[in-house]
């Protein structure tokens, strides 16, 4: 017989903390998801809990112990100059010197309960700060080479793929224009700024940048008092919500104008077509540019049934099909094509994209970059795959005839698929005997055409490809923020 004898903590280390308050753990027995090598030797701290000292008077010994906190709460500069020198030193945290840190912030934790403090000496200062601690602008910084700093830079490269604010681009379609719409102008232009007013207050509430987060759901940007993960997962449920309650509204601004109109014509027309005007008013004053308004761009989609409505009339009783045309996309990369075989165009084009990402190698050897032969091998090896057809389904399509119909698409249609291919992270590409051999290439490739694709489907600007730029262009876009440069200047001269 076996006994066993469970030793538990003693009942005043129960008291500090030591209890499971609702801490989590985690057991993990698989073992291809354990750390390489041996298990580190935790690090201990000694008992340093001390009598509080008392004049006798508690409220002042409650003000002296506050102003003593509020003074020594040194716990995010420790902090902060624990993850910098971790980054720095070639053991990282493991270091003697972040090992000392490490104890500081454990007694300056405790503080509340032992009234002993810890400071950061002279040498524990940092003087240079990692990238992806975002000092950019306060404190010298350097480009981290640790995992951290390539998590950091991976995200913001995502994240600017993708992030807008507005684009004043043209929408409008004469779809939606039935006969008689103006007859409602006004009461269109009136709801339009109800809309516009109801939403300023959401956006104006919650510090949120532009209608778009609103309607989407995707809120990327939160005031200053919600950038908590808790907070800003109450301001999307509240936007949500909020939303909602705008759509309803102005639901019931149409009908009441429809109502509205219909009393106003006296049976000269039926609902149907005064439902059918009203709807079209809706997107006509919102879509066209003369009474465009930004952050007022959803009106006439809290009505989208009488937009589908008026659509299939104006389809003659069925739904309008899209053309099997190029996209927007592809439609505006052929308008400014030069002559010459599709293929042969759309190479060149992607050759001048590859220069100005600095994606082709200059002649030096084992860097991230590839050659013109291996972009053109890669590029061929996918447009033989017939991986250019624009958004085709391969079931819809004729294996046999997939030659001729690879021949008759546009130098548009090979460069969106061949960005769209490079962009879902192919695993391996045709390198040649001057370009390194690893895996790099296709990992730089991938991170520039999914950047480069994000931006063109946004805002369809095609000058990346040494085409004409549009004349709303923002050559901001183009700068990218450098390290800030310190000059020192000596006071002496300075009268």
């Amino acid at each position: 017989m076996q006994r066993w004898l469970l030793i538990g903590p003693s009942f005043k280390h129960w008291c500090p903390g030591s209890d499971l308050d609702g801490d989590e753990y985690i057991v993990i027995w698989e073992k291809d998801l354990f750390f390489p090598g041996e298990n580190r030797e935790p690090m201990t701290f000694s008992d340093t809990s001390v009598g509080a000292p008392s004049t006798g008077d508690l409220n002042e010994d409650i003000i002296q112990f506050l102003c003593k906190y509020i003074l020594n709460d040194s716990v995010g500069v420790m902090s902060n100059a624990h993850l910098a020198w971790a980054d720095q030193l070639a053991r990282g945290i493991f270091d003697p010197f972040c090992l000392t840190l490490a104890r500081k912030i454990s007694v300056c934790l405790d503080f509340a309960k032992t009234g002993i403090s810890e400071a950061l000496c002279r040498s524990e200062r940092v003087h240079w700060y990692p990238d992806f601690m975002n000092k950019r602008g306060v404190k010298p910084m350097y480009r981290s080479s640790r995992v951290l700093g390539e998590l950091y830079r991976l995200n913001k490269t995502l994240i600017g793929s993708g992030t807008v604010t507005y684009t004043n681009s043209d929408f409008h379609s004469a779809l939606f224009e039935y006969p008689g719409w103006q007859k409602h102008q006004e009461a269109a232009e009136k709801a339009k700024s109800t809309y516009a007013w109801l939403m300023s207050q959401i956006l104006n509430q919650h510090g949120i940048e532009s209608e778009a987060e609103v309607v989407t759901g995707v809120i990327n940007s939160v005031s200053r008092y919600n950038k908590s993960k808790q907070d800003k997962s109450s301001v999307e449920t509240l936007v949500a919500r909020q939303y909602r309650a705008l759509v309803a509204t102005m639901r019931q601004q149409f009908l009441a104008d429809v109502e509205a109109a219909c009393q106003v014509d006296q049976g000269s027309g039926d609902k149907k077509s005064t439902l059918l005007e009203m709807a079209s008013a809706w997107y006509v004053v919102t879509s066209t540019s003369v009474w465009r308004e930004e952050n007022s761009l959803g009106l006439p989609w809290c009505i989208p049934e009488n937009l589908l409505l008026l659509l299939r009339e104006r389809g003659d009783g069925s739904l309008v099909q899209r053309p099997p045309a190029h996209s927007l996309l592809v439609a505006k990369i052929d308008t400014h094509c030069s002559d010459g075989s599709a293929g042969d165009v759309a190479f060149d084009m992607l050759c001048k994209w590859a220069q100005s990402e600095e994606l082709l190698q200059d002649g030096a050897k084992g860097d991230s970059r590839v050659c013109k032969s291996c972009l053109k091998r890669t590029f061929e090896e996918f447009a033989l795959g017939g991986k250019s057809l624009e958004e085709e389904p391969a079931s819809s399509r004729d294996e046999t005839s997939s030659g001729v119909e690879l021949a008759e698409k546009t130098a548009g249609c090979h460069v969106a698929g061949f960005l769209r291919h490079l962009a879902a992270a192919p695993t391996e590409l045709s390198v040649c005997t001057g370009c390194s051999s690893d895996s790099r290439q296709a990992h730089t490739l991938t991170l520039a055409a999914l950047h480069c694709y994000s931006q063109l489907v946004i805002s369809r600007d095609v000058c990346c490809f040494g085409l004409p730029c549009d004349a709303d262009h923002d050559w901001a876009q183009e700068v990218q923020e450098s390290d800030p440069i310190r000059i020192n200047v000596s006071t002496a001269g300075i009268v």
